[in-house]
C-alpha cells in the first residue's frame, strides 16, 4: 500500500517499462517465429492496463476502483468486474483482518 502520488508514480513507471520492453522485443523478433509471437502476445495481455484498468483506493470503508481518465468502455467494464470480484471474495474484510493481525 502507498499514498496516491507514490502509487501513481510507481504505476506509470511500471506501465512505461513494460511497454518499452515489449516494443524492444517486438522490434528484435524474427518475423516468422510463432512460438515467440504467442509468448509475447500472452505477456502483453497480462501486462496491459485494459485487463487491470484501475487501482484500489484504500482508506474508505468500501470498494473503490480508480480507473484511468482515458479508459474505454471495455476498461470501465473490466474495472467493474474487478470490483465485483473483490466484493464476492470478501476482500475488504480480509484486508481489515490482515491489517489488525499482520
Amino acid at each position: 500500500m502507498t499514498d496516491g502520488f507514490t502509487g501513481n508514480v510507481f504505476l506509470k513507471t511500471a506501465e512505461g517499462t513494460a511497454s518499452f520492453i515489449l516494443q524492444h522485443f517486438y522490434s528484435q523478433m524474427p518475423e516468422k517465429d510463432p512460438a515467440i509471437k504467442t509468448f509475447l502476445a500472452d505477456l502483453e495481455n497480462r501486462l496491459h492496463y485494459t485487463e487491470y484498468p484501475g487501482a484500489i483506493l484504500c482508506g474508505v470503508d468500501g470498494i473503490v476502483i480508480k480507473c484511468h481518465s482515458y479508459s474505454t468502455t471495455v476498461e470501465i467494464v473490466s474495472g467493474i468486474k474487478g470490483a465485483i470480484n473483490l466484493v464476492e471474495s470478501n476482500f475488504l474484510e480480509r484486508l481489515k483482518t490482515f491489517l489488525k493481525n499482520p
